[in-house]
């Protein structure tokens, strides 16, 4: 072996190190110990472009690598397209200035550099879409997730400069070695000129390097040439199985963060039918630490999904933005405040940039009382209910009591006038505000919006006992398992009358809230309003006892102060669901007037 061959291989074995380097370090955040699984897919890689053609080196180098290291193949396959682009600018600057024509290298150039440029052109995405729309739901996954890596790692690249820089560099010296390594060797090889060298070695399209090799290089030099890629490459592979120790990484990121095509296929749609907002940006960046089982959110503000961590524990995972945030920071610190309560454990939280963030333990096999209400037997739904109840009073009562005047009139601006006023000033609601009475379901009831003063007097004639409490005690928020255990999720905390709490279990069993928000078959004739029930009598048999349990634990008083809360609860939610535009929204009108008709006979 000639020196020159020497000297040419330890620079093409720096360049092959510079390259191994420069995608480990974009792959980094994204992988476990990166380093020994990518030599080895580089060096099966090489053997397989060293022998097969079309490039097809890339595929399984990446796929290989994916499987070392159980991360996203689509990602793997995404960087190796970038790397291209990048090298591909490169090598056309080099041949612009050995004066080496290729229009193929023209070609492709301008191709990928569009790609790489535009993949997020509302068009282009469009297009790709309605491409591979025609493919089942796993093909189609996988090719909107490649697209996806893509634009995340490019995003990642023009947005940070550093990391451009460094990527950029990396490609720039890569290439210096590797051209060097090629000047050296033509020294060492006499049958071709350094054009021809340098077009063989780094711009062929179909590779299959064995066999054009046999075709360019005669005796000796075909000797130098193999050994001087097969040399670097086979030292890469045997490094990769020495006993160095990569840094263990407790968290690293995923760049499709779905576990399943069910999730993952409505959020690529989502993106590539332009939706995609800065907001749902924030989600996916407080997401991609791990996998997303099930999107829970329901109609809050809040994000809630089901996560799987790198061990395979499932927990939830809420995240909030802008004021939305501030309510689900409250939320978070009324449940680190009352742990002794039946509550899910909380921790890591995130608080920054008008975002709050917080994650707390899965409760296995768990629904909502909602659901489990229907196969549990009542008087056992009950005892439930008893138990919640007496937890939560013991607890108030373990707490500082407020009489705060100026709480008690925000309760009454906020929750009382404001709304009425909101509703009465909304065309839609000015007709029927004129009634005093309206008719639901053929039951002559009253009507909220005529009740102001009516409501006013009560409120301030109450002794108010005011705690910082829970604040949506439906049972949509009590989640219960098939033995009966049971927690309190989701708590909407504000300082307020003890008995507002209560009044929330009120809502869900004796206004059959829940099934009513949901229903969309109802009639409106000036003050009449029909709907039909489709709850169960389970619902009533429970209400009953709750209400009789309500009425001799704290007495007839507090059983009319419970409804009248039930009451401003339904024009609360009314004003809520008008700014939603929800058309059912004069279904809460009924609704208070059944809590009022109560209400008034006590």
């Amino acid at each position: 072996m000639s020196v020159y061959v020497l000297f040419a291989i330890i620079l093409f074995f720096i360049g092959t190190l510079i390259k191994s380097y420069r995608a480990i370090y974009i792959l980094y955040p994204y992988i476990n110990k990166p380093i020994k699984p990518y030599f080895r897919s580089a060096f099966i890689g090489f053997l397989i472009d060293f022998i097969f053609p079309f490039r097809i080196s890339d595929l399984v180098r990446t796929f290989y690598f994916s499987r070392l290291t159980k991360t996203s193949f689509r990602m793997s396959l995404s960087l190796a397209f970038i790397e291209r682009v990048f090298d591909l600018i490169l090598a056309f600057f080099i041949l612009l200035f050995f004066n080496i024509k290729s229009i193929s290298i023209l070609l492709l150039f301008i191709f990928s550099m569009s790609i790489f440029l535009f993949c997020n052109s509302k068009i282009l995405k469009k297009i790709y879409y309605l491409i591979v729309s025609i493919f089942n739901d796993s093909i189609k996954s996988f090719l909107l997730g490649f697209y996806w890596a893509l634009y995340r790692l490019k995003t990642e690249l023009i947005d940070n400069r550093k990391k451009l820089l460094i990527f950029s560099l990396l490609s720039v010296f890569m290439w210096i070695f590797n051209i060097f390594s090629v000047i050296v060797l033509k020294s060492a090889i006499k049958d071709i000129n350094l054009s021809e060298l340098i077009l063989h070695q780094f711009t062929d399209l179909t590779s299959a390097g064995i066999i054009k090799s046999l075709y360019t290089f005669n005796g000796i030099d075909l000797a130098n040439y193999i050994i001087y890629l097969t040399i670097p490459n086979i030292i890469i592979f045997i490094i990769s199985f020495m006993p160095f120790k990569e840094k263990d990484k407790k968290y690293y990121l995923k760049i499709i963060p779905f576990a399943s095509n069910d999730i993952s296929i409505p959020f690529f749609k989502y993106y590539f039918n332009n939706k995609y907002s800065k907001n749902d940006e924030a989600y996916y960046n407080m997401t991609n630490d791990c996998a997303i089982i099930k999107d829970l959110s329901a109609a809050s503000e809040a994000k809630t999904y089901l996560m799987q961590d790198k061990d395979n524990k499932l927990f939830i995972r809420k995240i909030a933005l802008a004021e939305a945030s501030i309510k689900l920071k409250l939320q978070f610190e009324w449940l680190n405040k009352n742990q002794n309560l039946p509550l899910p454990k909380i921790f890591n939280s995130v608080d920054k940039d008008n975002l709050f963030s917080y994650d707390m333990e899965y409760f296995a096999n768990g629904e909502t009382f909602f659901t489990a209400i229907h196969y549990i037997e009542a008087n056992n739904s009950f005892e439930i209910i008893k138990e919640i109840i007496d937890r939560l009073n013991i607890n108030y009562l373990n707490f500082k009591k407020l009489d705060n005047n100026e709480i008690i009139n925000s309760i009454y601006k906020e929750h009382i006038l404001n709304n009425i006023k909101f509703i009465c000033s909304n065309p839609k609601y000015r007709d029927i505000a004129k009634y005093e009475y309206i008719t639901v379901n053929n039951k002559k009831l009253p009507n909220i919006l005529n009740m102001l003063e009516e409501l006013k007097y009560f409120h301030f004639s109450l002794k108010h006992d005011i705690s910082y409490i829970h604040g949506d005690l439906t049972i949509e928020n009590i989640l219960v398992d098939s033995s009966k255990n049971y927690i309190i999720i989701d708590p909407a905390p504000r300082y307020n009358n003890v008995f507002a709490e209560y009044s929330k279990l009120f809502q869900s069993l004796h206004g059959k809230y829940e099934y009513v928000k949901s229903l969309d078959n109802f009639l409106v004739e000036q003050n009449n309003i029909e709907y039909p029930d489709y709850s169960t009598l389970k619902y009533n048999e429970i209400f009953n006892l709750l209400k009789n349990y309500i009425k001799d634990k704290f007495g007839t008083l507090e059983l009319k102060i419970i409804y009248f809360y039930e009451a401003i609860c339904y024009i609360r939610a009314m004003g809520y669901m008008i700014k939603l535009n929800k058309k059912n929204s004069i279904l809460m009108l009924a609704l208070a007037g059944l809590a009022l008709e109560e209400w008034k006979k006590l």
